[in-house]
């Protein structure tokens, strides 16, 4: 067991470690984080039961939605917000999260956590009348969750899961550690139209090392509301990191690397494209372009 003690303990032994990962001061911070937390809540002593992230429960998933997005709502740091997110796998994040953030208006649950879930939201893409209206009103505050007991184990699971630290209660550097992520979405922008040019809607892929080099026989996943695929770069062009995807009308898209953990390239919607690229002297888009580099 964990006490908040131990926690601060463990978080200023890493912050003040020069020498440790990237990875472990992460966990630092989020150690401390928890700490006041635990302190401000007054949590109980949580047991620490470390799990992967897409593997815990739908209702632990829930708490760990509402804390990145009580977070964010504090400190507005939206990259850190979407890292975190992302570690659930989660295709339709978008969705879940604008869906949780009407369930808690229909249930009128505290203010504060409806704005955080209304902000994450519109944030990642989502909109709504409602959603727009939380989502500029006031800060909100840390208002405890019914399930705030087990905010430190979430936190914990997901936060650790991906450094290499599953089942190890005190954290110690090691240089086989992986980041916290191993695809980062480098790139995703709209290509301009080619005049004259006629095709399907596309999503075009790339898909580098750390070197930024084509990285051939990678497995990517994409998903739409009705459906998912998975295909592997280098079938397709010179370029061996390279993969196409035909996009149907009207459908909006999720695409992320499935080999490996890897951010989400969200909001890939066929509608903002026209491959038709009439030439009538206005922007018209032909395709998605959207580049993924490893960490490492």
């Amino acid at each position: 067991m964990f006490t908040p003690s131990i926690l601060g303990r463990l978080a200023r032994r890493l912050a003040i470690d020069d020498t440790a990962s990237p990875a472990l001061l992460l966990l630092g911070a989020i150690l401390g984080f928890v700490t006041a937390l635990s302190m401000v809540w007054g949590l109980p002593d949580p047991n620490l039961f470390i799990v992967d992230p897409p593997a815990l429960s739908p209702e632990a998933k829930e708490t760990y939605i509402l804390l990145v997005s009580m977070t964010y709502a504090q400190d507005g740091d939206f990259e850190r917000a979407k890292q975190r997110l992302a570690l659930l796998n989660d295709l339709e994040l978008r969705s879940t999260l604008a869906t949780l953030a009407a369930r808690y208006t229909g249930e009128l649950q505290p203010e504060p956590q409806r704005r955080a879930l209304a902000k994450m939201a519109v944030a990642m893409g989502a909109d709504s009348a409602a959603l727009r209206v939380y989502a500029v009103t006031a800060t909100p505050s840390a208002t405890p969750h019914p399930g705030a007991t087990r905010v430190v184990q979430t936190v914990l699971a997901a936060e650790t899961a991906r450094a290499g630290l599953i089942g190890t209660p005190t954290p110690s550097p090691s240089p086989t550690q992986s980041p916290l992520l191993a695809y980062h979405v480098i790139e995703q922008a709209r290509v301009p139209c080619d005049q004259g040019h006629n095709a399907q809607p596309q999503l075009l892929i790339d898909v580098q090392d750390a070197r930024g080099q084509g990285v051939p026989g990678v497995r990517l996943r994409v998903q739409w509301s009705d459906g998912q695929d998975e295909f592997f770069t280098g079938l397709t062009g010179a370029d061996p990191g390279y993969a196409e995807f035909a996009m149907q009308p009207g459908k909006t898209y999720s695409l992320l690397v499935a080999d490996g953990s890897s951010q989400i390239a969200f909001g890939l919607d066929s509608g903002q494209l026209d491959p038709g690229c009439p030439n009538d002297s206005q922007s018209h888009f032909k395709a998605w372009r959207i580049l993924f580099r490893r960490v490492n």
